[in-house]
């Protein structure tokens, strides 16, 4: 069994000096600030989903109007291609 030194113990001795004062106040604010931007991160996530949920999905709904208008232009535009060239 190995002793400790007088004074070693970590609840005895801590390395780091307290903090003062203005230091904490300091560290709050910026605590604060942090907590305030994720709040409105959360908020603004929020408020778009609702949206979502509101509103139809026209951006869905003009995807399938354009894919549905690709497909019926695709086999026109496959009739106006020539086949390829070989070489002579």
């Amino acid at each position: 069994m190995v002793a400790e030194a007088p004074g070693a113990s970590s609840a005895q001795h801590s390395p780091t000096p307290p903090l003062s004062p203005w230091l904490q106040l300091m560290l709050a604010e910026i605590a604060r600030k942090r907590a305030e931007r994720e709040h409105e991160r959360a908020e603004a996530a929020r408020r778009v989903l609702e949206r979502a949920a509101e509103q139809p999905d026209t951006h869905t709904a003009n995807a399938a109007a354009s894919a549905h208008d690709a497909a019926r232009a695709a086999p026109d535009a496959v009739l106006h291609m020539s086949p390829p060239q070989r070489g002579n």
